[in-house]
């Protein structure tokens, strides 16, 4: 006769699981450069031996990387800077400690837990119920087509995805960082419209996790003062459909619950639609539906991964990926922010709208761990920079069209050295004027106004090409040289005439990019007259710009 017990047992058996603490599923790059899956407690025990996150997602690397800051938080729980500079000195997470941390929360990392699945919601359903109206597990990932999005990314059908458990997880977290709004029942997770995430990078895992570890007081000033828990450690294991959260602590914020989802996994071996490795538990339908959000008017939460800016009187916004504008271009809000200097408190002009820029606080905090290491001004500070960029009206931001995973470095000195830095930032305007000139130059002799109003349309589309084309050719230009100008920066006897090769520079890209745009527009007679005049005031314009910027170099001097 089968007991309670039994049929417990039994129960459990038929039940998939995958815990990830245990079962291989975060992606990370081997000493010979070979990719290997791990769980949660290979990564951070070895983590000294291992180099960056690896998925074919950038939001997941991402997304990965701050469950484990969020962990290491946890276990580590630093209050000072000297804290972070502590734990770096030993070279790599005490076993014991993460091994300690693993047997206490262990339960609650497990997928397809009854009463406890990992970032779900536990009083919905494991198996799959129509009246629950389930979802295509492709609602988890921006790439795969989902909803109206079919042939956006892939050519399937959202009912054609089936995802292993080691996929799935990466898509849960992607929900924490980068859900968008969309329609009357989604909002956007707690940064709002997806922003541009900062994660500093070290010569190896763990001081790249180290480095993300936040001082007190570096982290957000409008945290919860009460108890830092991350959501594994509350005792509640269900996410409230659509619920206000007016206070929110640090931990809960990397891993903040802005979607309310329970995993339906199926026993069957298959092919994984996402990876392609053959699992015996698949995931093809998924309860999908709002969950926690930031009222409209709670402060501004201000992410320390994440760069904001500043018009006048108005609220600070998160620095956000935009289409066909190349990363570098950034390089002012990202790491010259003036709010850097602790004895300078940016003040706004409401009639000028003076743009303010906020640098992330966790590059600030990298700088910091620098000074006390005393190292050299040329040391470089490494971060990589993921985001995607949405829809930018309200009613869009459901729409993605592309994401970004890219390196930046910065000069140590140049973050301690306040006039090398304001040349930086000089550079960087004097590039966007030069753009702008050619730009509206191109226009005023290139208007496509012609007899033929079909004609006209059809040179007004051809000019906006060109135009578009020069814009690109004239910063991929000025990549190279822009990267050896901020390496040069911080040495104050090359400084000078590095400004003056970049001030050449800037004309010399100018002016070619203008003449290539111009010698596409046509070859008759009245479109040669417009080349010729064109180029003639392009000259113009750029010879008196560079002479207001030596006669302005010559004043700084005396």
């Amino acid at each position: 006769m089968q007991t309670d017990t039994d049929a417990v047992a039994q129960a459990a058996q038929l039940r998939p699981s995958f815990n990830l603490w245990d079962d291989p599923w975060i992606g990370v790059a081997l000493p010979d450069g070979a990719v290997q899956q791990v769980g949660i407690l290979e990564c951070l025990i070895e983590a000294h031996r291992l180099g960056p996150l690896q998925d074919q997602s950038p939001l997941v690397v991402a997304s990965i990387h701050r469950l484990l800051a969020a962990i290491l938080q946890d276990i580590y729980k630093p209050q000072r800077v000297d804290d972070i500079a502590t734990l770096l000195a030993q070279r790599c997470f005490d076993k014991a400690r993460v091994e300690a941390y693993a047997d206490t929360y262990r339960a609650r990392f497990d997928l397809f837990s009854e009463d406890a699945p990992f970032m779900q919601s536990a009083d919905l359903p494991l198996l799959a119920d129509k009246k629950d109206s389930p979802k295509s597990v492709a609602y988890l990932f921006f790439e795969e087509p989902s909803g109206i999005n079919i042939t956006h990314f892939q050519h399937r059908y959202e009912n054609e995805h089936s995802i292993c458990p080691a996929c799935a997880s990466g898509g849960l977290l992607v929900q924490s960082a980068f859900a968008t709004a969309g329609g009357r029942s989604y909002k956007p997770s707690i940064n709002g419209a997806p922003p541009l995430y900062v994660l500093p990078v070290g010569d190896n895992l763990f001081e790249t996790l180290s480095l993300s570890l936040m001082a007190l007081g570096h982290q957000p000033k409008v945290r919860s003062s009460g108890k830092d828990t991350p959501v594994w450690a509350d005792a509640t294991t269900t996410t409230v459909s659509h619920a206000e959260v007016l206070h929110v602590s640090y931990l809960e914020s990397l891993t903040f619950l802005s979607r309310r989802i329970r995993l339906h996994p199926v026993m069957k071996s298959g092919i994984c639609t996402r990876c392609g490795k053959v699992v015996d538990v698949l995931v093809s339908q998924v309860h999908f539906s709002m969950g926690h959000y930031r009222p409209a008017g709670s402060p501004l939460w201000r992410d320390p991964f994440v760069a904001y800016r500043q018009y006048g009187d108005e609220e600070p916004t998160p620095l956000r990926m935009q289409g066909g504008k190349a990363l570098w271009r950034e390089y002012t809000t990202l790491f010259l922010s003036t709010s850097y200097n602790r004895n300078h408190t940016p003040q706004s002009n409401p009639k000028r709208k003076t743009q303010v820029f906020f640098s992330p606080a966790i590059v600030n905090q990298v700088a910091d761990l620098e000074m006390e290491e005393n190292v050299s001004s040329e040391q470089l500070l490494r971060f990589r920079c993921i985001g995607v960029r949405t829809g930018v009206r309200a009613t869009d931001q459901a729409k993605v069209f592309e994401w970004l995973d890219a390196s930046l470095s910065i000069p140590f000195g140049l973050l301690q050295d306040p006039y090398s830095a304001g040349q930086v930032r000089l550079g960087i305007a004097r590039a966007e004027r030069c753009e702008s000139l050619i730009v509206a130059l191109f226009g005023r002799h290139f208007g496509g106004v012609t007899d033929s109003n079909r004609e006209s349309q059809k040179n007004r589309e051809h000019f906006k090409n060109l135009r578009l084309r020069m814009g690109a050719a004239y910063w991929l230009q000025l990549s190279s040289p822009f990267q050896k100008l901020i390496h040069i920066a911080p040495d104050s006897d090359d400084l000078p005439q590095a400004i003056e090769d970049w001030n050449d520079t800037l004309i010399k890209a100018a002016r070619t990019c203008f003449r290539s745009a111009a010698d596409g527009v046509g070859s008759r007679g009245s479109d040669l007259r417009k080349r010729v005049q064109a180029m003639q005031d392009c000259d113009k314009e750029l010879f008196r710009i560079r002479k207001e910027w030596t006669d302005g170099n010559r004043e700084e001097s005396a």
